[in-house]
């Protein structure tokens, strides 16, 4: 009789053993949950993908976050987007086409997933009719936060980390189930710093230029190689002033003529005679008048008083003045320096000549 009963109880064990093997939840694959931030008590966005085994009609998916820690705080519904379907390359990226774009509201309703967060833990409940299923094998992509449309609100990470920075969720979804594991770190985010130096580079592509022979007839303009013109020479000449500066307030380049010394213009050493300085556009010829002005410029702000547009054009001086200026960092800033003179009937015959000093500063 004892072995009967040993044989009986054996039988019994072997029957609910398999009953539980066979009724056993079938297992989630491919789960993940991306983050965008995994420091102690900082909110962040959840990406969570995975692929169901068995297709689900009815029911509920529970993604269980408080074991785990975190905090919805106000997060609801619309923080949340899910997506599903067959095709992983449309649930993973815009599901444009054969994937569905699940409705949610507070409650399930017809053809409307309910979405629910209650003590941390997320439910989603399958419409009271008119849903689309989940098939076998379907993918599913589930956000929340403010990655979600629409999203204003996010889980609060946990305040303290665990063994190995982990911190373990588990996934209920209908008859399948599945863990994943986040990492909450006490700081997520490395600093990283660097000076970039300051830098300020200017050229001036010709230093020698020059009129040549002129006498009271017309109007004269400087060349590259000192021959004489009555016409104002092409873009880059008769020479190009170059700069660049990375100075957050940009920079200014000034200009100042030597002259006599006491006075700006063309001048004669020997003859003490000088060509006085004047504004770009009242130089005429006949009588004399030296004028610097500004031109072809790129990236860089002629000053009004050189641009020579007949606006409160001015004469260059023996002190320091603007030539040009840009408000902030500038490269490759170009502009041709450009010179006229007029000389009258009675100015004495010479060689005349004067000095140009350019200074660039950067504005640090």
């Amino acid at each position: 009789m004892r072995k009967i009963l040993i044989l009986l109880v054996v039988a019994m064990l072997s029957v609910m053993s398999y009953g539980i093997r066979g009724v056993k939840a079938a297992a989630l694959t491919g789960i993940s949950d991306t983050m965008d931030r995994q420091k102690i008590s900082v909110a962040s966005d959840h990406t969570i993908k995975y692929r169901v085994t068995s297709g689900m009609s009815s029911g509920t998916i529970i993604i269980d976050f408080n074991t785990s820690g975190f905090d919805d705080g106000s997060v609801d519904y619309t923080d949340i987007d899910f997506f599903y379907g067959s095709s992983q390359a449309q649930v993973n990226g815009a599901c444009e086409s054969s994937c569905t774009n699940a409705t949610l509201a507070a409650a399930a309703g017809a053809a409307t997933w309910g979405a629910v967060f209650a003590a941390n833990v997320l439910t989603l409940s399958y419409p009271t009719s008119g849903g689309t299923a989940l098939i076998a094998n379907d993918y599913v992509r589930i956000e929340i936060g403010y990655s979600a449309s629409g999203g204003n609100a996010q889980l609060t990470n946990p305040a303290t980390t665990s063994s190995a920075s982990q911190k373990i969720i588990e996934i209920i979804s209908g008859s399948d189930v599945g863990n994943f594991a986040v990492a909450i770190l006490t700081d997520d985010q490395v600093a990283v710093g660097a000076t970039i130096l300051p830098s300020l580079t200017f050229t001036i592509s010709d230093v020698v230029i020059g009129f040549g022979e002129i006498d009271s007839a017309m109007i004269y303009y400087a060349t590259a190689d000192s021959s004489t013109a009555t016409t104002e020479p092409a873009n880059n000449l008769p020479t190009k002033l170059t700069v660049s500066t990375n100075a957050t307030s940009g920079l200014t380049i000034t200009v100042q003529s030597t002259g006599s010394g006491a006075a700006a213009g063309l001048y004669s050493t020997i003859l003490t005679e000088l060509v006085e300085a004047a504004a770009s556009t009242a130089v005429a010829g006949g009588t004399d008048g030296y004028g610097v002005y500004g031109k072809n410029s790129s990236n860089l702000t002629i000053a009004e008083g050189y641009d020579n547009d007949g606006n409160s054009d001015s004469a260059i001086t023996t002190a320091a003045t603007t030539l040009a200026s840009t408000a902030g960092v500038v490269s490759s800033g170009t502009m041709d320096l450009a010179i006229k003179a007029g000389v009258g009937a009675s100015t004495k015959a010479g060689v005349y000549s004067d000095t140009l000093s350019l200074i660039c500063t950067g504005n640090f």
